[in-house]
């Protein structure tokens, strides 16, 4: 359950969910406010897995668009949309590891995007990040479970794209671990 946003999601145990529910709620509300939404304001969310970013945004925006490379989590992502009665959702399968296929496709059919919400898996998003100003958005909240990859998917936002960072941090998402959960908003120069 997210109270904030008074969502509630269905998963299946073998789905990728965050692991630390008490630490996910505060992130998907820190998330929603760095982004700053509005009824204006259409939200592409990159890996979006069963809906955990894409929901929350969706409460406070015009359209959130949640793309995902794993088709059952697409369907879930869409069954959630649909038992919390969030229609100003859509979700699609792609390979997101192939930028060049699927960024001037989304730019083609969601012209109108000004924000994005990116969480990639441990490896980052290099080659996403590389294609992403074809889509030019004002914001990219980036969240990730490896400060490496961040910090060289970051390097390519700030020195070739003209985005600065304007919040970071890091959330104890793995208590009693080296790991955590870091979030950064870019915001467009």
């Amino acid at each position: 359950k997210i109270p904030d946003f008074d969502i509630k999601m269905d998963f299946h145990p073998s789905d990728f969910t965050q692991v630390n529910p008490q630490i996910n709620k505060k992130m998907l509300k820190l998330a929603v406010e760095l982004l700053n939404l509005n009824k204006n304001d259409n939200v592409l969310d990159l890996f979006s897995g069963i809906g955990n970013f894409t929901l929350p945004i969706a409460k406070k925006s015009n359209l959130c668009i949640g793309i995902e490379g794993c088709d059952i989590l697409t369907k879930r992502a869409q069954e959630n949309a649909k038992s919390n009665n969030i229609k100003n959702t859509e979700f699609f399968t792609a390979d997101l590891f192939q930028p060049e296929k699927i960024i001037p496709l989304i730019k083609q059919k969601y012209p109108d995007i000004n924000k994005i919400c990116l969480d990639p898996p441990r490896d980052g998003a290099f080659d996403l990040v590389k294609n992403i100003k074809i889509l030019d958005p004002e914001m990219i909240l980036y969240v990730s479970c490896n400060p490496h990859t961040l910090a060289r998917d970051a390097q390519v936002l700030c020195h070739e794209h003209n985005y600065e960072i304007t919040h970071a941090g890091i959330m104890d998402m793995f208590p009693h671990t080296k790991h955590v959960e870091s979030i950064a908003l870019f915001t467009k120069r």
